[in-house]
């Protein structure tokens, strides 16, 4: 089956705070779709690709403000990776097999483009 390029995508503008904030800050670890063809709650993405739009300008730290960066997580969860939002900077993963979060952002908004690319079930039906 092959990959579907949606015509939309979703474009978040990132203060810190989340709906329901329950003192957590940054979106929690998670998989953009579940780990197992025809699992329940499954929505097709096979492919997430992120791209940053704006970074912090200023010094990690400086005043109590920074963060916003994507923590990805290996096969363990123990081994991560963090990836800084650059301005133009773009990260592309496997939806179903990439655990990853977003740390907190503080004092500054974090402005990303999401673009979801969808498993092509057509020829399943």
């Amino acid at each position: 089956p092959g990959i579907l390029v949606p015509d939309k995508s979703q474009l978040a503008l990132y203060d810190g705070t989340r709906p329901g904030d329950d003192g957590v800050r940054g979106y929690v670890k998670h998989l953009d779709n579940v780990g197992v063809v025809g699992e329940e709650g499954e929505n097709f993405r096979e492919i997430t690709a992120i791209v940053y739009l704006n970074e912090f300008e200023g010094e990690e730290g400086e005043e109590g403000k920074g963060g916003g960066e994507l923590r990805c997580y290996g096969h363990t969860h123990e081994l991560t990776v963090d990836v800084r939002p650059k301005r133009g900077r773009m990260v592309v993963f496997k939806s179903r097999e990439l655990y990853h979060e977003v740390m907190e952002v503080r004092g500054w908004k974090r402005l990303a483009m999401s673009v979801w690319c969808l498993k092509d079930r057509r020829d399943e039906m």
